[in-house]
């Protein structure tokens, strides 16, 4: 694994750490039911960017004008006076879904300038079922507007973990009043 791989999965395991602190949703959380992304989950989802990102219909997207929110989000420099407080908004809003019911992890949030990623694994039971789907959760709760900030635009890319779990990483375009 490069030194910037790692860097990135370090950065997934800190901010994983530092939201369990702040987040026990329910008593089941706090009892640790709900489980952190593993680092080898972690990899796979940052393996997981860069094949996207690579990938020759991904390209021909971004060049017909839609938003390469990987490579938006890997450019944007942190923005320290507004991300912290959009990732504990977001956080907060995510802690109050049924995550363990749910079968999710907890979701690992970090923002940049305009765009936030979040990271979480689901098991097969919970992705199959159209109530506890993290699309379809992700979905529900930004048109709720309860996520915390306004949601512009989204984007989720999934894959395989192993046989019983997937991955997802999505990604927030945050309508900040300003151009990107």
């Amino acid at each position: 694994m490069s030194a910037l791989s790692r860097n990135k999965v370090a950065g997934a395991l800190i901010a994983s750490f530092f939201w369990s602190f702040l987040f026990p949703a329910s008593g089941l959380e706090r009892a640790g039911t709900v489980a952190d992304p593993s680092v080898a989950e972690i990899e796979k989802l940052e393996k997981l960017k860069d094949r996207t990102k690579n990938r020759d219909d991904y390209k021909k997207g971004s060049k017909a004008g839609h938003i390469d929110y990987i490579a938006l989000f890997q450019r944007e420099s942190r923005d320290e006076a507004w991300a912290p407080q959009a990732e504990f908004a977001i956080a907060r809003s995510l802690s109050a879904l049924p995550l363990e019911s749910s079968g999710l992890s907890r979701p690992v949030v970090r923002c940049a300038t305009n765009v936030c990623e979040i990271m979480t694994v689901q098991n097969a039971a919970g992705t199959e079922n159209l109530r506890t789907n993290w699309q379809v959760l992700l979905v529900q709760l930004t048109k709720s507007e309860k996520l915390g900030v306004s949601v512009a635009d989204s984007m989720v890319l999934t894959t395989s973990v192993d046989s019983e779990r997937t991955g997802f990483v999505s990604y927030l375009l945050v309508d900040r009043g300003q151009p990107i």
